[in-house]
């Protein structure tokens, strides 16, 4: 199964499942920093991939669950 397919499972979970109630997350395996995700990025989109999220911005705006390394 590829992350397409995950994903589409999940979506289709998250709407179906009654059990469900309310956020559902969907995370790596193997998380990656913000730095090596922007490399992959302009890597996958062939243009330069020099801009990273600052902490403070990503703590401003996603608020205590922003996991910083």
């Amino acid at each position: 199964m590829d992350i397409g397919e995950d994903m589409t499972e999940l979506y289709v979970t998250a709407v179906t499942d009654t059990r469900l109630r309310g956020p559902v997350n969907a995370i790596a395996p193997n998380p990656v920093t913000m730095k090596e995700l922007s490399k992959t990025i302009g890597k996958v989109l062939k243009r330069p991939s020099w801009f990273t999220v600052p902490a403070f911005l990503a703590k401003t705006i996603i608020g205590g669950s922003a996991q910083i390394q």
